[in-house]
């Protein structure tokens, strides 16, 4: 297995998920809203930075 810098032995991985828009909005806001959830129930870490929240996360 190749080792990356950063990365864990358990396989979670830490994301920076950037989103200029309001996540959780209709449309592409709703895509960005499942791809942050799923990743976090997946277990991965998950720092969002988004310019406003139309859905809780």
């Amino acid at each position: 297995m190749t080792s990356y810098r950063g990365s864990e032995s358990n396989g979670r991985l830490s994301v920076v998920y950037s989103f200029p828009h309001a996540i959780g909005a209709p449309g592409i806001g709703w895509t960005a809203w499942n791809q942050v959830t799923e990743l976090v129930a997946a277990g991965h870490e998950v720092h969002l930075v988004s310019a406003s929240v139309a859905r809780p996360i």
